[in-house]
């Protein structure tokens, strides 16, 4: 399990890019949450994010908010969650539908008081 903090973190970075209508590379997720890993494994930060807040609870997929620094687009590892076939148009949509939702301040079930 992830240390909740990193999960509070990187809801903090992913919800302030998408309300701007923006992407954050792997390697600014990496470095704006401290994530002890490397960008390359940074799923073992989004995953998270997406199967213990979003998908639970029928959010956005937040994670479609991470990209690669060299193509602007979710590595292969994103693409696991839905089917693990690249579909651009896909991720497109769940980028939409991230910028479009109005995002609460923490992740619902790791509030802080």
């Amino acid at each position: 399990m992830v240390d909740p903090t990193y999960i509070r973190s990187a809801w903090a970075v992913l919800t302030s890019a998408a309300r701007y209508r923006k992407t954050t590379t792997y390697g600014d997720l990496v470095a704006l949450t401290g994530w002890p890993g490397t960008p390359r494994g940074v799923s073992g930060l989004l995953d998270p994010v997406y199967y213990e807040v979003c998908q639970p609870r029928g959010l956005p997929d937040l994670s479609s908010i991470g990209v690669r620094k060299d193509t602007s687009t979710p590595g292969i590892g994103y693409y696991k969650s839905y089917g693990g076939k690249e579909d651009l148009t896909l991720w497109r949509e769940q980028l939409e539908r991230c910028w479009a939702f109005d995002w609460p301040a923490q992740p619902p079930g790791f509030e802080t008081t």
